[in-house]
């Protein structure tokens, strides 16, 4: 057992090292460096291009709607304005 005693501090911070190198693995891991992270980061950006389609395709139906209202008021106007 004696030949333990130099490595006495050693083996003392052996603790902290690797609770040191365990929260960095999951403070990477939290910032992009997992493959878990990436995966949910593709679905996102896929869910919100999903989003983007939906909403210019919306855009595109409300500026049909308003061509047409603004024909039909048009064409009533016109009617009246003939009478």
């Amino acid at each position: 057992m004696e030949y333990l005693i130099p490595l006495m501090p050693l083996l003392g911070t052996l603790p902290f090292a690797v609770a040191a190198v365990v929260i960095t693995w999951l403070v990477l891991k939290t910032r992009g460096g997992g493959s878990a992270t990436q995966e949910e980061l593709a679905r996102l950006r896929e869910a919100i291009e999903h989003l983007r389609d939906g909403q210019l395709d919306l855009q595109e139906r409300i500026d049909v709607t308003e061509r047409v209202v603004a024909q039909i008021k048009g064409a009533e106007r016109q009617e009246r304005l003939n009478e």
